[in-house]
């Protein structure tokens, strides 16, 4: 599959010269300069960066076909990845410094280069599957997750001993070999995407489940940040989920800052309660607070088992036995074998056959097993016995001959010769009864035998076709049938989704497109376009109205509410309601405030408030109401119909309004004055707060207030007032609920 490589060979170990990625072969210098090539067996799977293959070197090993190499494991970076300005020397670099990193749980790279433009690495097959995969059934055991963190934290140890970091611990990137260890790979990688200018959680964003948080804040990778990765990948092991979640890499960054993790004894009841605390510290926010890989791996460290002997009970008297041999042994000591007595044989005179005294077995001895404890270890715990030498010049004790008994067991008669001998005392006649009621049970055995396994075998390949039947429709089942996409383009997302759903197809929006002539939420585009046959239980990728894009808010500051309600009509925006308010410093009729406020953002449909000055607050006291006497109060006159609409993105500087002089009018004459009363109904809404109530008259004796005062919401009353006007005039009574006008009447 692939030729130019730097790779290790299986003779010296040392690193063979290949190709240096480019796919040019350097000068030939008389050293072993061949590449190798493999065969592809298997596709194990594929991810973001990487495509892994079981393969095997596809060349012999040696002369006369040799058997091929062991089978590996290898990835290949995808095609956008390989064409990165610095991804592929990272990578090269990383390999190289990980090749001299060996650890029985630590996945080192064999070989790796650049082949017709592709980057590749080979490493050890390991076929037990990843932790990921076997987080999916469920979490591990106490014994296998510890199993896993003590084997975890020992690569750890020895990688941070060695100044190198992993950067990238997760369920993932733990594999399990033949033996079922667990086995960290892809060492290096993720330092590559980090001096390459690539993030990890934009590439593989599962990582970010297992980051730790002051890698989401900025700072480089680090031994404690594996120390949490580990931690995380700890907690997943003992409660199956990590142990955060949430639906981005940002706000899964912000619980690991943040939040503090769930007892994993709280979600598996099988963790022992001692565990949480050291699940917890591995998850420390503050990494000078997080054990390091060193100090957990010899916290976890299995303690040397001590074992007492038993006690040895020392037998009541040992007297040795010799050894006969089958053939004369020559100037031969007796070998002499301790064996316990229970009782010592008495001394008995010379006899020709001495009865040998009860001597009880020992317990029979079993083999050590390969590999165990060998005689010599197991000497203390065997009891010693004393050798008892025989004085000077004394015979050799010589073992006493014992015949051999004979035991005559009467042979067993033939249960045919049985059988004829009880019918032999019978009758003929009943004999051949016998017999034949005999031939007819063993037929009808032989019958009903027959019949029941003829059943049973119906009954067995029934069984398997139902099954076989139950399996097929269940699959076909799975299968989503095809359906016509439904026409959702104009509708709005409740009634899309709706419409969507009763063809078994389901709405994902993912994107918004401002748009003045749609109205928001409306759908106006999509992916696939209605009447398309698609597969059922798919996903509908729509656009969605924004509606009209929002505009920058114009500051309409010092100028009148006259030149104000012009730009506001010349721009198709919305004038809401006008206040009212006394300013000192502002003009009269002047705008004091606005809301939204200059430069923000709004719609046009959005009404604007506008604040108008009063002006100063008046001074002079009416001699004949003995109060304040207030100014008119505010009136803009409409901007003209057939105003011009300027559609320009900025407006021409306008000048501030200035107070105009009042003018001074002379009363009418008294005696031509007509005086009336009116009565007046205040009916003020119900909702909110206390209003302030004003009831203004303008009349004959100029504009006065006759009444304010505070209200509650929802009070209706009548108020009597006085006005006076000339015959041919009318007076002006007005009504303010709050700053608002509520009714106007004249008289």
């Amino acid at each position: 599959m692939l030729g130019s490589s730097r790779s290790v060979s299986t003779e010296d170990g040392a690193p063979s010269q290949g190709t240096n990625g480019s796919g040019a072969s350097p000068a030939n210098t008389g050293k072993n300069r061949r590449g190798t090539r493999y065969e592809v067996q298997e596709r194990l799977g594929e991810g973001a960066l990487w495509i892994a293959y079981r393969v095997r070197p596809a060349s012999t090993n040696g002369k006369n076909g040799a058997p091929k190499g062991a089978s590996v494991c290898l990835k290949a970076l995808r095609g956008a990845a390989n064409r990165h300005p610095r991804l592929p020397q990272a990578l090269d670099v990383q390999a190289a410094r990980w090749r001299e990193l060996s650890h029985i749980h630590l996945a080192s790279p064999l070989e790796w280069g650049l082949e017709s433009g592709t980057y590749y690495f080979t490493s050890p097959l390991l076929p037990g599957g990843s932790l990921q995969s076997r987080l999916g059934r469920g979490p591990l055991n106490i014994e296998e997750a510890m199993q896993l963190l003590r084997s975890l934290a020992s690569a750890l140890a020895f990688l941070h001993a060695n100044n190198v970091v992993h950067g990238d611990v997760r369920p993932r990137q733990v594999l399990f070999d033949p033996g079922g260890f667990p086995v960290l790979t892809d060492g290096g990688h993720a330092e590559a995407l980090a001096e390459s200018g690539l993030a990890l959680v934009d590439l593989q964003p599962d990582a970010a489940l297992y980051l730790a948080p002051e890698r989401s804040s900025g700072s480089p990778m680090s031994a404690p940040a594996d120390v949490y990765s580990l931690g995380a990948t700890f907690y997943a092991a003992l409660t199956g989920r990590a142990p955060f979640d949430a639906p981005s890499p940002i706000a899964l960054a912000a619980r690991h800052r943040s939040n503090v993790p769930a007892l994993p004894s709280t979600l598996n009841p099988q963790v022992p309660r001692e565990w949480d605390a050291l699940a917890l510290r591995l998850l420390a926010k503050n990494p000078a607070e997080r054990p390091s890989a060193a100090d957990l791996e010899r916290l976890l460290a299995p303690k040397p088992r001590v074992v007492s002997p038993a006690p040895v009970v020392a037998p009541a008297s040992v007297v040795p036995v010799p050894v006969i041999a089958s053939a004369p042994v020559e100037a031969a000591a007796p070998v002499v074998v301790p064996v316990p007595v229970v009782a010592p044989a008495p001394v008995v005179s010379p006899a020709p056959v001495v009865a040998p005294a009860p001597v009880v077995a020992p317990a029979p001895v079993v083999a050590p097993a390969p590999e165990m404890a060998n005689q010599n270890d197991l000497a203390p715990l065997l009891p010693v016995a004393t050798p008892v030498s025989a004085p000077a010049g004394a015979p050799i004790p010589v073992a006493p001959s014992i015949a051999p008994v004979t035991t005559n067991v009467p042979k067993r008669q033939p249960i045919d010769d049985m059988v004829q001998q009880t019918l032999d005392d019978q009758d003929e006649e009943a004999a051949k009864k016998t017999r034949k009621s005999a031939k007819k049970r063993h037929r009808w055995r032989e019958f009903r035998g027959m019949v029941g396994a003829v059943f049973c075998l119906v009954l067995l390949l029934g069984g398997g076709v139902g099954a076989a039947i139950l399996a097929y429709d269940s699959v076909l089942a799975q299968i989503p049938k095809n359906v016509i996409v439904p026409k959702y383009l104009g509708l709005n997302q409740t009634q899309a989704k709706a419409l969507l759903a009763k063809s078994g197809l389901s709405l994902k929006v993912v994107r918004e497109s401002y748009d003045p002539k749609v109205s928001v939420g409306t759908i106006m585009g999509g992916d696939p376009e209605p009447g398309r046959e698609v597969r059922a239980r798919r996903e509908v990728f729509v656009t969605v109205s924004a509606g009209e894009a929002p505009i920058k808010m114009v500051d309409f500051s010092q100028l009148t509410l006259d030149q104000a309600r012009t730009i506001i009509l010349q721009h198709g925006m919305k004038l809401g309601p006008i206040a009212e308010q006394y300013d000192e410093k502002t003009p009269r009729g002047a705008i004091l405030g606005q809301y939204p406020q200059p430069g923000d953002a709004f719609s046009r449909a959005q009404p604007i408030t506008l604040i108008v000055s009063r002006g100063p607050q008046p001074k002079e006291i009416d001699a004949r109401q003995n109060e304040f006497a207030a100014p008119d109060p505010i009136e803009a006159a409409p901007a003209p119909a057939n105003a011009p609409f300027d559609t320009g993105e900025t407006f021409a500087p306008l000048e501030p309004a200035t107070a105009s002089p009042k003018s001074v009018q002379t009363p009418p004459q008294s005696g031509n004055l007509d005086t009336r009363s009116a009565l007046v109904s205040v009916d003020i809404p119900k909702g909110g707060g206390a209003q302030l109530v004003r009831i203004l008259v303008s009349d004959a004796k100029g504009e006065r207030t006759v009444y304010q005062k505070a209200r509650r919401a929802g009070t209706q009353f009548q108020k009597k007032v006085t006005v006076t006007h000339a015959p041919d005039q009318l007076a002006l009574v007005r009504v303010f609920i709050g700053d608002q006008l509520a009714t106007e009447q004249q008289f």
